[in-house]
């Protein structure tokens, strides 16, 4: 993945940057970029690259062909109309309900007008326009936008805005995570059981002295006030050869770049994965801690130099993170799960007795020897063996 002037190219597939440029005097400048292992051919000039990485990419950051003011601030680009003869020009995520959405034929008169999704079962009764179910605010926002023919690319963006109104906002959004990932308790047991094996730094680094500088990440606080980055290895300029591999660690790889709050719990995992023959030296991500963090603390898991732990750094735990209110909220079960114990701020009585009541034994449950139940629990049994 590449960056183009700080800004992630594509949403769901980025593109991989420019290759080459050709054409010269009185020819059309022309652009070859590799996108998904493919390479396209891209006019240069006032048009962008979006009209034409979109058919392949299928999602596109708003911002790919923005430029600054004269102030300095990025403002959203403008495009031709993508129907042929029509000279008003457009903003990712705009369109005009009543124009955009009407389907015109060869005269130019309208033959039907698009509108948005309903959810009602019976079309024909006056209950239709009640939807029996509740969706969130940014569905119910991305239902009403309606098809709007001839135009795909205007339909992308307005549905993408309907959807999460501050890309549209931040041309940054896109590049920081602001909630854990999918599969983020796999990724922590995984980090925990590595780190039972033994944990490294700079001042500790067991049989791999010399490699920390490769291998101690380190977390700082950026331009934005509420977002950290966290990074690890050594960053070189693009075409610049990097050193050999450490001797016993040629092979080896970033599996994940984390980090832990104030009570050991993880705020934030990212995988990565071997890129087998290509060394690589450097990684990073930035990430908004969730609300109530007061300390940060990164971490780097190697697949065969383990654990990495860097210098904590201090953080202001007013600093909000509406994406993970669930995390900031989380109960004292859920928190001693996740964390040190003995690191949790909570009244060391409520702590004992749900210590208690989680190390408490369960008897055996004894059912009949042809019930549901007990044949049931003989396939739990025999799944957890094999």
């Amino acid at each position: 993945m590449s960056i183009k002037d700080g800004r992630w190219l594509g949403v769901f597939a980025p593109v991989d940057g420019v290759i080459s440029e050709s054409g010269g005097a009185g020819k059309t400048q022309e652009r070859l970029m590799s996108f998904g292992g493919s390479t396209v051919e891209v006019p240069a000039g006032e048009v962008g690259v979006v009209p034409f990485l979109a058919p392949l990419a299928g999602g596109i950051n708003p911002w790919t062909d923005a430029k600054p003011d004269h102030t300095g601030q990025l403002q959203l680009p403008d495009y031709p109309s993508e129907i042929v003869g029509v000279s008003t020009r457009w903003k990712p995520g705009e369109y005009i309900d009543g124009v955009d959405n009407v389907e015109r034929n060869a005269e130019g008169n309208a033959i039907k007008e698009w509108g948005g999704q309903k959810a009602g079962y019976v079309a024909k009764m006056q209950t239709s326009s009640l939807d029996p179910f509740h969706y969130c605010e940014n569905i119910e926002h991305l239902m009403k936008v309606p098809h709007m023919p001839g135009q795909p690319i205007k339909e992308m963006f307005a549905r993408l805005k309907a959807a999460e109104l501050r890309i549209f906002e931040d041309p940054d959004f896109l590049s920081i995570h602001r909630n854990l990932p999918q599969d983020w308790k796999r990724y922590a047991a995984y980090t925990r059981w590595s780190e039972g094996c033994g944990l490294n730094t700079e001042q500790a680094p067991s049989e791999w002295q010399g490699h920390e500088q490769e291998c101690v990440p380190a977390a700082y606080a950026t331009i934005r006030p509420d977002t950290v980055t966290l990074c690890v290895g050594i960053a070189r300029d693009a075409g610049e050869q990097g050193g050999a591999p450490a001797p016993g660690a040629d092979y080896d790889f970033l599996e994940y770049l984390y980090a832990k709050d104030q009570e050991e719990k993880v705020i934030q995992i990212i995988p990565f994965k071997s890129m087998g023959v290509e060394h690589v030296s450097f990684a990073q991500y930035s990430f908004v801690p969730p609300r109530g963090t007061s300390s940060i603390t990164p971490y780097a898991c190697f697949k065969l130099r383990g654990i990495w732990k860097g210098d904590k750094i201090p953080w202001d735990r007013g600093i909000a993170n509406p994406d993970m209110d669930w995390f900031s909220e989380m109960n004292l079960q859920d928190r001693l799960a996740l964390g040190d114990v003995d690191k949790i701020d909570a009244p060391i009585e409520e702590k004992t007795q749900l210590q208690k009541e989680k190390s408490r034994k369960q008897l055996p449950k004894l059912w009949p020897e042809n019930s549901w139940e007990g044949n049931a629990a003989k396939a739990r049994m025999w799944d957890q063996m094999h």
